[in-house]
């Protein structure tokens, strides 16, 4: 569903429906029940941010046994409403409702990954899945509605990464993170194969050489390593900067240096640039230039920001 009918439609939810109120509830103590614009305000703040906004709307009418306004023409929003409001058991429902369980974590967090890659047909994730084709587009038509914003980057990035990217650069990351959360990172950088592998999909041809493998690996760490440095991290204790850190002395170590070179390279290991400036480029300039540029790059990587 597009994010302008989303807010068409939060204008004609009753004044009376508690949609969203838990997120706005006020404290008593402390401040007056909220406007009637504030409210407004509030549900359209969390409708177009919630993949399962058509759902919720359908309850909204439903739980006050009020009919939908005659705009809604969406097929699946009347269907939702009608098995809300038990006229009509529409078993692919029952079965939507049964994944959105928080007992599905893992399995709807699968689902949902898949949703997000935008090179899938609704076929293949059924493939995917083993789940019939019908409940797919239920699912996603009613409780994970994204297939129509997948270029609305502010929305995916939200359900991917609701707390930022800097998430995965907690030395607990990996430890701590639910799978689901996993299986959204790796389906926001379109990876198919990582996100079936966390699930435990085992693919054909899984396993590489091991020098394929360890040149991946640390193209990774590099990259990312990069990025922290580029977001002004450098004076930070993450796990990744330690690891480039490594890779850069373990590298130059074993390399032939030119002369009077290498002792100054060991001083990497106290890494601490400039915020905003990239760990590949401090290396590149002492790796391009003369002995002497060598010595003010590192001169350079090694004093301290100042504001």
């Amino acid at each position: 569903m597009l994010k302008t009918r989303i807010i068409e439609l939060v204008g004609t939810i009753p004044a009376e429906s508690n949609i969203y109120a838990e997120a706005a509830k006020p404290d008593a103590r402390r401040a007056p029940a909220p406007t009637a614009a504030e409210v407004q305000i509030n549900r359209r703040a969390h409708a177009v941010l919630d993949p399962s906004f058509p759902w919720k709307y359908a309850k909204a009418f439903a739980e006050l046994h009020q009919h939908l306004p005659a705009m809604v023409d969406e097929s699946f929003i009347r269907m939702a409403h009608e098995h809300l409001s038990g006229r009509v058991n529409h078993d692919d429902i029952t079965e939507a409702q049964v994944i959105w369980h928080p007992k599905w974590a893992a399995q709807r967090g699968l689902l949902e990954a898949l949703l997000i890659l935008p090179d899938l047909r609704l076929d293949e994730i059924a493939g995917h899945t083993s789940l019939p084709v019908s409940l797919v587009m239920v699912y996603e038509q009613l409780f994970w509605s994204v297939r129509d914003r997948l270029n609305d980057k502010l929305f995916v990035t939200e359900l991917c990464y609701p707390n930022t990217r800097l998430a995965q650069f907690r030395g607990d990351y990996w430890d701590t993170a639910e799978p689901r959360e996993l299986m959204l990172h790796a389906a926001f950088n379109r990876d198919l194969d990582t996100v079936l592998r966390i699930f435990g999909a085992r693919q054909p041809g899984e396993e590489q050489p091991a020098e394929t493998s360890a040149k991946k690996v640390k193209a990774r760490i590099m990259a990312d390593a990069d990025f922290v440095m580029r977001a002004g991290g450098g004076g930070s204790t993450i796990p990744v900067l330690d690891a480039a850190r490594k890779m850069i002395v373990a590298t130059e170590k074993y390399a032939p240096a030119p002369k009077g070179f290498g002792d100054d390279l060991i001083g990497l290991t106290a890494l601490s640039m400039t915020p905003g400036e990239s760990i590949l480029e401090t290396v590149r300039q002492m790796c391009d230039s003369s002995d002497h540029q060598r010595r003010v790059a590192l001169q350079a990587a090694l004093t301290p920001a100042t504001n």
